[in-house]
């Protein structure tokens, strides 16, 4: 049986002993963020351009988690692509397109990082579904697909109801304004899950996979409630996502994709596990 979680969920921690705890749960894959997940990177990004991931250390890194039976299936580099401070956008542009030029080292193509705010806290706002955030974003996002078809990597996005990618049919047109296999997504769909829209699941997973299913390269698998106005996040089994029509769709696909359990503590993986095998969502 095939599933992965995040290794930042795992704690922060040297490779050696997060590989030991995933490899614990049975887990085969990983979404690795180097500066969430692993000692001597800084999490806050504050001296990012300090840091070098040299090739060796990459391919250390990967060593570790192979010798372990876990593959790393996409990096993390989350950062604002419209921050409203252009070098601190710069900073996180910089930084990604170096992750996607080292990606292979760690035995991945892939880079993944949310949309955005046009807040610097990333908190939402009603500009966000703006014509002018969009630009911005656009703008970011092209400058990391040109550096990932040099480097035959991909740039994975995951859309977010209070971003800038918010629903499906921004996200549609993002995949075809770049128009190039070297960006692909990242889909949560609890993501997109609002106390307005929680009602209309159907809809909004059936567009999902009508627009761009055949982009979706990862998937990010965890439950939600609600508390008032409020989504919150629970393990997967526990709220009221519809997996079985997660699954559906997902069993429709041309090619497998990467599941990844988050926002799980490490001793409710396996409850999520086999709440997800009883779906079908994981062989």
């Amino acid at each position: 049986m095939s599933f992965g979680v995040r290794a930042h969920d795992f704690g922060r921690g040297k490779s050696e002993e997060l590989a030991s705890l995933i490899a614990k749960v049975g887990a085969t894959h990983i979404q690795l963020a180097p500066m969430k997940a692993l000692e001597g990177f800084d999490p806050t990004y504050r001296n990012s351009e300090q840091v070098h991931l040299s090739e060796h250390i990459a391919f250390k890194i990967r060593e570790t988690f192979e010798s372990r039976g876990i593959r790393i299936s996409i990096l993390g580099c989350y950062f604002n692509m419209a921050h409203p401070d252009l070098p601190i956008r710069q900073q996180g542009i910089r930084l990604f397109q170096d992750y996607l030029k080292i990606a292979k080292h760690f035995g991945t193509s892939r880079v993944g990082t949310e949309t955005g705010s046009i807040r610097a806290d990333y908190g939402p706002d009603p500009a966000n579904r703006s014509e002018e955030a969009f630009k911005v974003f656009l703008s970011t996002v092209s400058q990391l697909v040109s550096v990932a078809q040099t480097t035959d990597s991909t740039v994975c996005i995951e859309a977010v109801a209070h971003h800038i990618i918010y629903d499906a049919r921004r996200m549609d047109r993002v995949l075809k304004s770049i128009g190039s296999p070297h960006l692909a997504v990242v889909f949560d769909p609890v993501n997109l899950i609002t106390s307005e829209n929680a009602n209309c699941q159907e809809r909004i997973f059936e567009e999902c996979f009508s627009l761009w299913g055949d982009r979706i390269q990862v998937v990010h698998l965890k439950d939600f409630v609600l508390d008032g106005n409020h989504v919150r996040v629970v393990p997967p089994g526990k709220g009221n996502l519809d997996f079985a029509l997660i699954g559906k769709y997902l069993g429709q696909l041309a090619s497998p994709v990467d599941i990844i359990i988050e926002n799980c503590k490490p001793d409710l993986i396996l409850t999520a596990v086999l709440y997800l095998q009883s779906m079908g969502l994981l062989r």
